[in-house]
């Protein structure tokens, strides 16, 4: 078993009205803080020790807050030296089953046991759902959104970017150290302030009226873009000058008309966009993109992928292959070792799926996607808990079979977005696919 020994986490409830949070009884051990935002009747919970060690701080919300308000307040508090992990969640987890909060509470104790890792994006869902679009579960005809959007943003385009957001539903989700310190504080300042400043009581239904602002579902579609992937460059505080800029952070600063370099800031309140935000904005976009091709795996599909394409795949295992998985698994090894000569595994996948009307640029793409050794791992954007000594094991059989379904799913999903947009083969930058660029040619 891998273990990275005991990490310190933070969870954030959010309880809006009268929620029991008596699940938490017992639930951790000294390793987790609890900090309850709490617009409802005052916790039991508070001073006892109750929780089996860990620390339960209440902080106190209006009446007529959401959870996106509750969030923000905590990251804005805690953004200087957040813990290890941070998980964010309802006083009552939302799932479509009744399982919801023994998840959570088993993602949090494996995060603080070293158990389970955040690797490579920094964050995850709680639960196993896939991005999905930006509308899912939202009105068309909250015009009002693209107002929210560009004020939140200092004035981008909201139809522009709309492409590059996601939604990951369910309402929790865990975010590592890094990317809480790389968070764009000028997002999270107009999104707090203009929460705060509403004057009536915002639902769904009326949240474009006069005096609400529809901010609180918006930022629901945000978080995975704001704190999906940590800048790789970062000022060492919010005075100083950005260092050591990336060439790519360079050309995305000068495509959007900014410098390349943060001046620094006349005072800490003042809110910015440096090109390591930019940055990160655009590297989450690009997961996201990707991440959206697996959108119709099964979990065990999901994770079979996951394991198999992260996994360093070597020299042949075997001088013979008697399985689908040994077989599969050694066509993807020729084709990363021999990327320019990967025709077995191009015949494999051509005889799974009709790539007739797609370009031979689009078609490599999609196929070196599969073989590129961080590509799709980093576009699973799920918790990856290792597997325990007790854990089940899924026999060669079994996960050959997942794995080819999986397969041919997500390289299907590539081709028909290379058909609905040719873009995504033309400008393999902005889709996620700048790494297979490189092996791939032009």
């Amino acid at each position: 078993m891998v273990t990275m020994g005991a990490l310190q986490v933070d969870l954030v409830l959010c309880r809006l009205a009268a929620e029991d949070v008596s699940w938490l009884t017992g639930a951790f051990t000294k390793q987790v803080r609890i900090f309850v935002y709490n617009a409802g009747h005052q916790l039991q919970l508070v001073g006892q020790e109750a929780t089996g060690g860990a620390v339960v701080v209440e902080l106190l919300l209006p009446g007529a807050s959401h959870e996106t308000h509750c969030y923000l307040n905590h990251i804005q508090r805690a953004v200087q030296e957040p813990s290890a992990f941070t998980v964010f969640a309802p006083a009552q987890p939302r799932c479509k089953d009744s399982n919801c909060k023994r998840r959570l509470v088993a993602v949090i104790r494996a995060l603080s046991r070293g158990h389970a890792t955040l690797e490579p994006n920094g964050f995850a869902p709680i639960e196993p759902s896939p991005l999905v679009d930006f509308w899912h579960d939202l009105p068309r005809h909250l015009i009002c959104i693209k107002r929210d959007y560009e004020e939140l943003s200092n004035g981008r385009d909201f139809f522009t970017d709309v492409e590059f957001t996601s939604f990951s539903p369910m309402g929790a989700f865990a975010v590592a150290r890094n990317n809480l310190k790389s968070v764009p504080r000028g997002w999270l300042r107009r999104a707090d302030a203009a929460i705060t400043n509403v004057t009536r009581a915002s639902t769904l239904a009326t949240c474009c009226s006069q005096g609400c602002n529809c901010v609180p579902w918006l930022m629901e579609r945000l978080w995975p873009m704001l704190l999906g992937t940590a800048a790789t460059v970062r000022s060492p505080s919010p005075l100083a000058p950005v260092v050591n800029v990336s060439r790519s952070a360079r050309l995305i600063a000068a495509a959007l008309g900014r410098p390349p370099v943060q001046q620094p800031a006349a005072a800490a309140e003042t809110p910015h966009d440096s090109p390591a935000t930019i940055k990160l904005r655009f590297d989450s976009s690009r997961v996201a993109r990707v991440a959206r091709l697996a959108n119709s795996l099964t979990d065990d599909e999901r994770t079979v992928l996951f394991e198999q394409l992260d996994s360093p795949i070597g020299a042949a295992e075997s001088s013979s292959c008697r399985s689908q998985l040994c077989a599969i698994r050694e066509l993807i090894r020729t084709a990363r070792s021999l990327s320019e000569q990967d025709g077995d595994f191009a015949q494999y996948l051509a005889a799974a799926v009709n790539t007739s009307t797609v370009s031979e640029r689009g078609v490599r793409r999609c196929r070196a996607m599969l073989t590129d050794v961080t590509l799709m791992p980093r576009s699973v954007e799920r918790i990856q808990v290792w597997r325990t000594d007790d854990a089940r094991t899924m026999d060669d059989r079994r996960a050959g079979e997942l794995l080819h379904t999986a397969i041919v799913k997500v390289y299907r999903a590539c081709v028909d977005q290379m058909v609905q947009n040719p873009r995504w083969a033309q400008r393999p930058f902005v889709y996620g696919f700048a790494r297979a660029q490189a092996q791939v040619g032009g």
